[in-house]
């Protein structure tokens, strides 16, 4: 069993909020807002309602992960102040675990300009010789 050091997080850096709403349901997530840290909780401000015993997931900078519970939430003006009980300290964040459903995607490509970029592209390589 190895024994994780705690890692201060900085309160600017962006910090992924993700959990569900039951066992089977899909994972929700948002940014939150930092408020403060401790080896042992964690108390964020974010805009979603969450139930007492929610299990979470910090994700910090895409370096750390926390897994947590819900230990409270309390409604202040237009946002919630949840405190998350930590069961895990932070940890090693691997690329290859990140979910690519944190990723947005504001526009898509029609068949049309594919193709004319990529003849933009062939035409530029073409002029100029690598060699």
């Amino acid at each position: 069993m190895s024994v994780h050091t705690p890692t201060r997080i900085e309160r600017l850096e962006k910090v992924l909020l993700r959990w569900s709403e039951a066992a089977n349901s899909t994972s929700r997530e948002q940014f939150v807002e930092l408020i403060q840290t401790h080896p042992t909780d964690a108390l964020i401000r974010c805009s979603a309602k969450l139930r007492k015993d929610t299990q979470v997931y910090l994700i910090v900078a895409d370096r750390y992960k926390m897994s947590g519970v819900v230990a409270s939430c309390r409604k202040e003006g237009n946002s919630f102040i949840v405190r998350i009980v930590i069961n895990e300290n932070l940890t090693p964040q691997h690329r290859s675990e990140l979910d690519p459903g944190i990723l947005v995607v504001d526009d898509f490509l029609t068949d049309e300009e594919e193709a004319k970029i990529l003849k933009e592209v062939e035409e530029d390589t073409a002029q100029h010789d690598f060699n």
